[in-house]
C-alpha cells in the first residue's frame, strides 16, 4: 500500500514521514530533497526555463526509481508523491509541456493521499527557497492535481501550536486511516 504525505513548500511533510520510521513504517524520502542534496542546488524561484525544467525531469525520474523497488505487500510512507513534481513546471519552466511519460505514470499509482495543511509559521529549509506565497500556491496547485488525477485527498490540519505535538497527531490521524 502507497500512502502519500503531501503538501505545500515546509509544510512538515518530512517530519511526518520520520515520526512514521521511528514508529517501525518504512518510507521513502522526496525525491526532490534527495536529487537536491546530490546535485547541490537550492530549489528556489530563481531556478527557471530549461534548467528548472531538466531538473523536474531529474526528480520525476528519481520517483520511477525509488518507487519501482517498493513490494508491493507492504505499507510504504511516501514523502511526497509523482503529482507533488507538476506545479514546478508550470510555475518555473516558462510553458513547456510536461512529458507526456510522466504525467501518465502519475494516475492510479498511490492507495492514498494525505495533503497537510500549511503550518501556521513558515520557515525554509536548507533545500526548499520558496517564500509564503509561493509556498501557498503550491500548496493551492497541488490539491488540485491530485485532484485532476483522480485522488481522494484526505486533508490533514496541523491540530497544535507546538511542532512536536503537532506532529504526533498528525501521524495518529493518518494511521488511523490507514490501518
Amino acid at each position: 500500500m502507497k500512502i502519500v504525505i503531501s503538501g505545500g513548500p515546509c509544510s512538515g511533510k518530512t517530519s511526518v514521514v520520520k515520526k512514521f520510521e521511528e514508529k517501525g513504517y518504512s518510507a521513502l524520502p522526496e525525491p526532490a530533497r534527495v536529487l537536491g542534496e546530490e546535485l547541490r542546488i537550492r530549489f528556489s524561484s530563481e531556478i527557471t526555463g530549461e534548467r528548472r525544467f531538466k531538473i523536474n525531469n531529474l526528480v520525476f525520474e528519481k520517483y520511477l526509481e525509488q518507487e519501482a523497488q517498493i513490494p508491493k505487500n507492504k505499507i510504504i510512507i511516501l514523502d511526497t508523491g509523482m503529482p507533488d513534481n507538476i506545479p514546478y513546471y508550470f510555475l518555473y519552466c516558462s510553458g513547456m509541456k510536461i512529458p507526456e511519460k510522466y504525467l501518465k505514470a502519475c494516475k492510479n499509482r498511490y492507495d492514498k493521499v494525505f495533503m497537510l495543511e500549511p503550518l501556521n509559521s513558515y520557515q525554509t529549509d536548507g533545500v526548499r527557497g520558496e517564500n509564503e506565497k509561493e509556498a501557498s500556491t503550491i500548496y493551492q496547485m497541488k490539491n488540485k492535481i491530485y485532484r485532476e488525477l483522480g485522488y481522494t485527498i484526505i486533508s490533514v490540519p496541523v491540530f497544535s501550536q507546538n511542532k512536536e505535538e503537532s506532529i504526533i497527531k498528525r501521524v495518529e490521524f493518518i494511521e488511523k486511516q490507514i490501518q
